[in-house]
C-alpha cells in the first residue's frame, strides 16, 4: 500500500520524526488533504503537535486522502478520525503512525518504534479515536462526561443513582469498554506515555480522568459480575494504564518488570505477533536488551525473550505462566500461536496469546511466613542457564528431583455455578476419603487430611502452630464454614468480603440483614468457589513416595517432580519418550546426558517442599544435583 509514495528519510537516531499536517476544511465532506513536516523531538523548541491513537482495522479495505497532492490510501477508521479531528480554518498538525512512519521500509520501522515513547511523551496530548458517534456511544458518553464527585463512596452512590433512573445507560457503557481500540497493545504505551488523553468520539470530547472514575465504578465488586468479558478488558485497560501513568513510566517500581506488563495488558492484540513484545519496550526501563528487530522470526524472538528474562533476573518466574486457550490436553511443545510461526519450545512463553499465571498464590504461600520471600528452597542459588549459545531451542538448568508421579485426579474449570460448585466440593471431598485413612500421618507430622486441604488450596499462610488462614482477616467473622473442622485449616469468610461492599447506600437489605443461618450458607459457598477458582487449570497429584501436591492439569503419571535453582515453587517435568529415569538409594542419577531431556508440564504447589526442604535434601545428600536439558 502507497509503494509508490516517496518519503524525505529521517534520522532516528537524532529523533527526527515527520509530522503530519492535516489542512483545514470548511466543508465536513470534501477531500482530505495532508502534507508531512520533519522535525526533530531534541530541538531547543519543543514542538507542538498531539499523537493520535486508533485502530487501524482492515489494511485492505481502504480510502483516499491526498498526501502532498498526490493520492495516498489509509484504512477506513484512519479516514473517519481525520475528518472528524479537522479544523474549518486552520491547520491541525498530528503525529500518526500510518502516514509519518515510511511502512514499506522495515528498518525505518524499526528505529521508530524504538523512540516511540519519546514521540508520545514530547507530544501535547494524545487524541483517543474511540470511532465515529453512534447512539451508544453518545449515551455512554454523556455518563462519562458526568460531573463526579471526587469522593469515591459519593461518586459511586451518584452513579448508582445515575444508572437507575436510566437503565438503558448501562449497555451503552458496556458497549463503550467494548470498543476495538481497548484490545490494541500498542494502545498501552500511547496512553500511559502521552502528558494527558483525550477521548474523542465523532465531535464529542472527554478527558481521561472521567474515564477513571467511571471504570473504578464499573470495576467494584457491585458491578464487576454484570460485566461482559469483552467490556472487563477495557476496563482493565483503562485501570492498569491510569495504574501506569501514575507510576509515570518509565518507571523502576513495580512497572518495571515487563513480565507484568505482558501478563496485565496480554489479552491485547496486534496485526504482527512481535508487536506484542515490542509494544512494551517504552515503558519500562528494563528492557532486557531487546530492541525492535523485524527480521527476526516471531518464534526466535519469544524464545530469546524467555532466556533473556531468566537470564537477567536469575528466577525462574517466566516459567510459572501459561498461555491462556491452550487445549487443557496439551503442552507448550506440542502448541504453537495461531499467528505465531514455527515451533515454540515447551519452556519458552508464546507472547501471541494471553498470559496467565498458573496460580498467583504458589508464590505467596509457604509454611512459613519468615520463608515467603525466599521461596522454595533456593535463598543463595539463583538460576543459571548452562551451554546457552548450543541450541537456542533449549534451557539447560540445574536442580533437584524430588520424586515421580503417581496419581493424578480430573482436574477443574472455572465454574460459578452454586450447584456445580458443591458438586465439586463433594468430589475433592470424596477424594480425601478414599485416598486417605483417618489416623495416616503425612511426612512432615500433619494429618493427612490436613496436608490434602492445604495442598488442593495450594498452602496457606500459618499465623500460628495450630492456625491457619487465608489471608488476614477482617475484625468481624463468624464460625467456621461446614467440613471436616478437626483437620479443616481455613477460618471463615470475614462479613464484608461476602458482601462485596462496605457502603451502606449500596448493600442490599436483604444482604446487610442476613441471618446467621444465611451468612453461614454464604461463607461455606464463598469457601467453595475459592477452591475451585483455586484448582482451575490444575490437578491433585500423588507421587511414588507419598508426597502431594497440585499441579497443572496436563500432569500425566510417570513425570517427574523438581525443584530447579532459581524457582520458588517446584515444576513439573515430562521425560522426552525414550529416555528412563533410574532411582539409586533414594537419589535420582542420570547415567546419560539423553536421559536429561525433558518437556516443561509447569510449577506445582508440593506440600511440605515449600519452605526450604529441597535445599535440605541436597545438603544432606537425600538428592543429588542435576541437570535437566528442556526442549
Amino acid at each position: 500500500m502507497n509503494k509508490s509514495f516517496i518519503y524525505i528519510p529521517v534520522d532516528s537516531s537524532c529523533h527526527e520524526i515527520r509530522l503530519v499536517i492535516l489542512a483545514p476544511a470548511s466543508e465536513f465532506g470534501s477531500d482530505i488533504h495532508c502534507s508531512l513536516r520533519n522535525i526533530f523531538l531534541s530541538s531547543a523548541v519543543r514542538p507542538q503537535y498531539e499523537a493520535l491513537s486508533y485502530v487501524w482495522g482492515d489494511s485492505n479495505v481502504t480510502k483516499e486522502i491526498f498526501l502532498h497532492g498526490e493520492s495516498f490510501q489509509v484504512t477506513t477508521n484512519l479516514e473517519s478520525a481525520l475528518r472528524h479531528l479537522r479544523f474549518k480554518a486552520r491547520e491541525r498538525v498530528l503525529w500518526v503512525d500510518a502516514i509519518a512512519i515510511n511502512q514499506n521500509d522495515v528498518k525505518e520501522r524499526e528505529e521508530q518504534v524504538a523512540i516511540m515513547g519519546t514521540v508520545y511523551q514530547s507530544a501535547k496530548w494524545d487524541l483517543l479515536w474511540m470511532g465515529q458517534e453512534s447512539t451508544q456511544y453518545r449515551y455512554a458518553m454523556f455518563v462519562l462526561g458526568h460531573q463526579f464527585s471526587k469522593n469515591e463512596k459519593e461518586a459511586t452512590v451518584d452513579f448508582a443513582r445515575l444508572v437507575r433512573n436510566k437503565p438503558s445507560i448501562w449497555s451503552h457503557l458496556v458497549a463503550f469498554f467494548e470498543a476495538p481500540v481497548w484490545q490494541r497493545m500498542w494502545v498501552v504505551q500511547e496512553l500511559a506515555l502521552a502528558p494527558e488523553v483525550r477521548v474523542i468520539c465523532g465531535f464529542k470530547e472527554l478527558d481521561w480522568k472521567s474515564l477513571e472514575t467511571v471504570a473504578s465504578i464499573l470495576t467494584s465488586p457491585r458491578y464487576v459480575e454484570q460485566i461482559s468479558p469483552t467490556s472487563a478488558e477495557g476496563l482493565v485497560q483503562v485501570t492498569s494504564t491510569s495504574s501506569l501513568r501514575a507510576w509515570k513510566p518509565p518507571v523502576d517500581g513495580p512497572w518495571n518488570d515487563p513480565l507484568l506488563i505482558w501478563y496485565a495488558f496480554g489479552w491485547a492484540t496486534c496485526y504482527d505477533p512481535r508487536d506484542k513484545i515490542y509494544a512494551i519496550l517504552n515503558i519500562v526501563t528494563n528492557k532486557l536488551g531487546i530492541v525492535p528487530d523485524y527480521k527476526v522470526e516471531a518464534d526466535e524472538l519469544f524464545c530469546g525473550v524467555t532466556r533473556k528474562y531468566i537470564s537477567q533476573r536469575r528466577d525462574l518466574k517466566v516459567l510459572g505462566y501459561r498461555c491462556v486457550g491452550w487445549p487443557a490436553s496439551a503442552t507448550r511443545s506440542t502448541l504453537r500461536s495461531g499467528t505465531t510461526p514455527g515451533n515454540i519450545p515447551s519452556w519458552c512463553l508464546d507472547f501471541g496469546t494471553s498470559l496467565q499465571p498458573y496460580s498467583p498464590r504458589f508464590y505467596a504461600r509457604t509454611a512459613n511466613s519468615s520463608q515467603s520471600q525466599k521461596g522454595i528452597a533456593w535463598t543463595d542459588r539463583s538460576s543459571q542457564i548452562l551451554d546457552s549459545t548450543r541450541d537456542p531451542t533449549q534451557l539447560i538448568l540445574l536442580g533437584i528431583s524430588l520424586d515421580i508421579v503417581k496419581i493424578v485426579t480430573e482436574s477443574t474449570t472455572s465454574w460459578s455455578d452454586r450447584e456445580i460448585i458443591d458438586q465439586y466440593y463433594n468430589r475433592v471431598t470424596n477424594v480425601l476419603a478414599a485416598i486417605f485413612r483417618p489416623d495416616e500421618i503425612y511426612f512432615n507430622g500433619d494429618t493427612m487430611k490436613r496436608s490434602y486441604w492445604v495442598t488442593i488450596c495450594s498452602g496457606i499462610a500459618r499465623t500460628n502452630k495450630s492456625h491457619w488462614q487465608v489471608a488476614p482477616l477482617e475484625s468481624e467473622t463468624r464460625s467456621l464454614p461446614s467440613g471436616p473442622k478437626d483437620d479443616f485449616p481455613f477460618p471463615a469468610f470475614p462479613r464484608s468480603k461476602i458482601i462485596g461492599a462496605t457502603e451502606s447506600d449500596l448493600i442490599p437489605a436483604e444482604t446487610a440483614q442476613m441471618s446467621d443461618t444465611d451468612y453461614q450458607a454464604e461463607a461455606d459457598y464463598q469457601f467453595k468457589a475459592t477452591l475451585v477458582e483455586t484448582t482451575q487449570h490444575h490437578s491433585f497429584c500423588m507421587t511414588e513416595e507419598g508426597y502431594m501436591a497440585l499441579v497443572p492439569d496436563t500432569t500425566r503419571p510417570g513425570d517427574i517432580l523438581c525443584a530447579l535453582y532459581g524457582g520458588c515453587t517446584p515444576f513439573v517435568l515430562r521425560p522426552v519418550q525414550g529416555t528412563t529415569q533410574s532411582n539409586v538409594e533414594g537419589a535420582f542419577e542420570v547415567s546419560s546426558q539423553e536421559n536429561d531431556t525433558m518437556e516443561l508440564v509447569g510449577p506445582a504447589y508440593a506440600y511440605g517442599f515449600m519452605d526450604g526442604l529441597p535445599k535440605q535434601w541436597l545438603e544432606q545428600g537425600i538428592r543429588k544435583e542435576r541437570r535437566f536439558i528442556l526442549v
